[in-house]
């Protein structure tokens, strides 16, 4: 998607704002960090936005992801420790966030991933150790959430659910998508039911000399789907690759298009893949990897319009990227596409990045600490719908991060 903004506008406008009363200093956005360039620079990449609030609750222990809900007045949680997801009361003019309530159960064990559909009507959790997919409906009105139905478990045990660890609703709502240790699994909804539409695996082959290979699909950790519904990416930690399906709109069944991983589509920067993200305008695709080994990487793909399948812009690792990032986990891009952020876990940092929304090519910033100082820390990051606000998932201090923001 073309830019109408010349690039010198967009370059004074990558400010900070700090939130009155904050201190100055490393980590708080103090004014001293937040200059904006002066006109006839070029872009830079942005500056550290200002702290709003640190929400410390012990529902939150073991806390991986944050989701928004559109209109950006409640917000969901996942926590695993004690398998929860809770409901928060957002002011989406300050950001803060107020702790309503949590609800759990024998299959919410695991709780890690709570993801919403487009329309903010249905809700689905993601809960690794009860090996389970669970669906609720949402009032738009107060944010509560109501199960309607789940998979797995020990009462409705499903193969394929195994290390369940992330989901995604189509964008017309009528599908849902559940990645696991080895799978892919699509999920019809209909009156508030899961209606199991297939399970896509790999079988385990054998190398030259009889041993077991690792399959492509291996250890799934993050699944991302087009704003058209054409496309399905899901990443693979275990093998470090990059899968891409296209997608029958009415059935909701899946085909392979593509298999990237270093040395095949890619040189570096899948080893250790973590999370998979879509630009809004469903041109490019990013990935984040580090936090369990591999490469601490974020790569860009163009998507082709027609066919879907991904093609290789760059991979960011190294010198490229700031000393403090470390262990790269959720990556998401703004919502007017000119910045991405990735949360990373091991040395509990946020990273923004400048994004040319032409070309999908990315400029790192510098990292800067979630807090309180955890390891595991960040894990699950989002913006909220305008860009003007960042949420962090931060795991081991038990909270969730809040920072103003301004993209443009």
């Amino acid at each position: 998607m073309k830019s109408h903004l010349p690039s010198v506008f967009l370059a004074s406008c990558l400010l900070a704002a700090l939130p009155a009363g904050a201190a100055s200093g490393p980590g708080n956005g103090g004014a001293g960090d937040d200059l904006a360039p002066a006109p006839g620079l070029p872009l830079e990449p942005p500056a550290k936005p200002g702290l709003i609030q640190t929400l410390t609750h012990k529902d939150f222990s073991g806390v991986t992801s944050i989701t928004l809900a559109p209109g950006g007045k409640h917000a969901y949680a996942a926590s695993f420790h004690q398998g929860l997801i809770t409901l928060l009361i957002r002011n989406p003019q300050s950001g803060r966030l107020t702790h309503v309530k949590s609800v759990t159960g024998d299959h919410f064990k695991g709780a890690v991933a709570f993801r919403l559909s487009k329309d903010g009507l249905l809700g689905a959790a993601s809960a690794f150790r009860s090996e389970s997919l669970i669906l609720f409906s949402r009032n738009p009105a107060t944010g509560e959430l109501t199960e309607t139905d789940h998979v797995g478990g020990a009462d409705k045990p499903m193969a394929g659910l195994g290390w369940c660890i992330d989901n995604v609703f189509s964008p017309d709502g009528k599908f849902v998508y559940a990645v696991s240790s080895d799978s892919i699994l699509c999920f019809k909804i209909a009156d508030g039911k899961l209606a199991h539409v297939e399970t896509v695996t790999e079988p385990v082959k054998a190398d030259d000399e009889g041993n077991p290979k690792r399959p492509r699909m291996s250890g799934a950790r993050g699944v991302a789907i087009t704003p058209d519904g054409k496309t399905l990416l899901t990443s693979w930690n275990g093998s470090g690759t990059l899968m891409v399906h296209s997608r029958d709109l009415e059935t909701g069944k899946l085909t392979l298009l593509q298999s990237i991983s270093n040395g095949a589509g890619i040189d570096k920067g899948l080893e250790g893949v973590l999370h998979v993200t879509v630009s809004p305008d469903g041109g490019f695709a990013y990935t984040a990897g580090g936090r369990f080994g591999g490469e601490n990487a974020v790569c860009a793909f163009s998507i082709e319009p027609k066919t879907g399948r991904l093609n290789f812009i760059q991979c960011l690792t190294g010198k490229d990227l700031p000393p403090d990032y470390d262990g790269g986990n959720e990556i998401v891009v703004s919502p007017d596409g000119f910045q991405v952020a990735v949360a990373c876990t091991l040395s509990d940092c946020l990273t923004r990045f400048s994004r040319d929304p032409e070309n999908g090519k990315l400029t790192a910033g510098k990292s800067f600490a979630c807090g309180p100082p955890a390891n595991p820390g960040a894990c699950g990051v989002i913006y909220d719908s305008t860009g003007g606000h960042i949420l962090v998932a931060d795991e081991n201090s038990s909270s969730i991060v809040v920072f103003r923001n301004l993209t443009r």
